[in-house]
């Protein structure tokens, strides 16, 4: 994932890992880098001992690896 991330005023107090919504929007999930960077090596530990034995496994495993790459997209660097 190549886009930069959006840039909003610091918030007080932090926002922490969890439910989010912003006004009459959607409600969606925050996951602060340290929690997205964590599980991001962690599913990618557990997708590296996973093999596509059938269709349905490498669609599954195609989504997992987006996830991981959405996850590792907040490695800031």
């Amino acid at each position: 994932m190549a886009s930069e991330p959006q840039q909003l005023p610091q918030q007080t107090p932090r926002i922490e890992t969890g439910p989010l919504k912003f006004g009459n929007d959607w409600q969606g999930v925050y996951i602060r880098g340290d929690n997205a960077m964590w599980w991001g090596m962690q599913l990618g530990e557990l997708l590296e001992r996973m093999d596509a034995k059938d269709s349905r496994d490498r669609l599954l495993l195609g989504s997992l690896n987006r996830l991981r790459d959405v996850l590792d997209s907040a490695r800031e660097v």
